[in-house]
Order: C-alpha cells, then sequence, then structure tokens
C-alpha cells in the first residue's frame, strides 16, 4: 500500500534537510504502528513483526521511546488461564 502525505512547503524543505525519504518513510510507519500499540490495537509480538525487529529490539525500541508496556486486566487474566493450564499439564 502507498500512502500520500502533504506537507506544507516550508515542512518539506526541512524534513529533507533532516532525512532521506526512505527514513522520512520508516518514521511514518513506525509512528502508525505506534499509535496502533499504545491504543491496544497490536500487540508487542504483533508490533515487532510489523516493524521487522526481533522480540529484543522492540524491546529496545520501545524503550528508547519510552512506552511502557501495554498491560491491563484482559491481559493479566489471560497469563492467569495460561498459567493454570501449565500448572494442570505439569
Amino acid at each position: 500500500m502507498s500512502v500520500t502525505i502533504e506537507f506544507p512547503d516550508t515542512i518539506a524543505r526541512e524534513l529533507r534537510t533532516l532525512m532521506s525519504e526512505a527514513e522520512l518513510n520508516r518514521k511514518v510507519l513506525e509512528a502508525l504502528l505506534l499509535e496502533a500499540y499504545h491504543n491496544g490495537a497490536l500487540s508487542r509480538g504483533r508490533l515487532a513483526e510489523l516493524l521487522g525487529l526481533s522480540f529484543h529490539e522492540c524491546e529496545e525500541f520501545l524503550q528508547k521511546r519510552e512506552i511502557s508496556y501495554n498491560y491491563n486486566l484482559d491481559a493479566l487474566e489471560e497469563d492467569r488461564r495460561a498459567m493454570e493450564l501449565l500448572k494442570s499439564a505439569g
């Protein structure tokens, strides 16, 4: 998919001095995916996959941006059920 973003000329000129088109494309992709992660639409694993990062690279990526772990009551309950299943299987 291709998405076009129109910037005012002054912003476009500034962006061209700061980074290449490839870098800008990557930053836009990262921003969109981080927003989806922050809103709970993407899991940490899916975020890593879509960004082409390993687990550890994704952890570092999020840490550098000071993004906290999306862990809510639903995730806690899911983990609790998984632990119960593991206990009963062993």
